[in-house]
């Protein structure tokens, strides 16, 4: 485990600032417990980007949270109870509070959680080291279990533990993944992707409302432009031309010059599938993954 306070905290910024976190962590005191900023504002913070949604976690039962919360005259909703969540309300200010936990059972799509105040194993069972990020919320030092500081100064997207395993938890990290991939990578991980490529049939067929994927991972990314047409693979090695178009393009503003996105596509025979853009590096031009679903 690391940790890093080598910012000037003497000033700390809006968003950390906000009342609902300062009145989450007094709370958390007020019980004997201690609630950490983790997740996307920390990791987007680090990066530079601008700070939105706030997720805390917090070291105690979110039964006792919840109830403590209520009394303490504030708005709970309980959102996501049986996961350890509650969403809490100030005005126009909302922050998801979950409590330390750790996974007893998954099947792909849903796990059953138990509270676990160790933070080191509540960070185990998320997906991304540069996810798993916590901060203090008084002066943000950083607290940091498997190594998601360095992994974000490389621009390194790296799975926690074994990727495969990570990815049979659940299923949609393949997704996510080329999503944090995009925006905070630069070069894929061998481990990932091979893990991505392995188990890309499961996203079929454990998303709900979804039909099975019409095509395989062949790990394979070509660069294209908006109404390129490309060859994909399916699963028989069979090739299929794709027309792209609406690809994302990246923000002038946006730093490391990429975006994260979905384009649309469709078969030269008119059938409309989707595909996932992995990375944006031009305004005119993509990398698109060779992965595509049914739309």
């Amino acid at each position: 485990m690391s940790s890093r306070s080598d910012h000037d905290f003497s000033s700390l910024p809006d968003w950390a600032q906000r009342p609902l976190v300062m009145q989450i962590f007094a709370q958390a005191h007020a019980l004997g417990g201690e609630a950490r900023i983790v997740g996307g504002a920390v990791r987007d913070w680090l990066s530079n980007y601008p700070v939105g949604d706030i997720d805390m976690v917090i070291n105690l039962p979110i039964e006792t949270v919840a109830r403590h919360m209520v009394a303490c005259d504030m708005r709970v909703v309980e959102t996501g109870l049986k996961h350890g969540t509650i969403t809490l309300y100030d005005n126009d200010d909302q922050i998801e509070l979950t409590q330390t936990r750790v996974d007893l059972e998954t099947d792909g799509r849903h796990a059953i959680v138990a509270h676990d105040q160790d933070w080191a194993r509540d960070a185990a069972r998320r997906d991304f080291t540069i996810n798993a990020l916590y901060a203090h919320p008084e002066t943000l030092e950083i607290t940091d279990f498997f190594g998601g500081l360095a992994d974000l100064e490389a621009r390194r997207v790296r799975f926690i533990g074994d990727a495969r395993q990570r990815i049979r938890e659940y299923h949609l990290r393949i997704l996510r993944y080329f999503r944090f991939q995009a925006r905070f990578g630069r070069e894929t991980d061998d481990e990932a992707l091979a893990a991505c490529a392995d188990l890309a049939e499961t996203l079929g067929a454990n998303r709900e409302g979804l039909p099975p994927p019409a095509f395989d991972i062949r790990g394979r990314v070509v660069r294209v432009a908006d109404g390129d047409t490309v060859s994909v693979l399916d699963g028989n090695n069979k090739q299929h031309k794709v027309r792209l178009f609406g690809i994302d393009t990246p923000e002038r503003d946006q730093p490391h010059g990429s975006l994260a996105g979905a384009a649309l596509a469709d078969l030269v025979d008119g059938k409309r599938v989707g595909v996932v853009v992995v990375e944006t590096t031009a305004f005119h031009a993509s990398n698109v993954l060779d992965l595509v679903l049914v739309g």
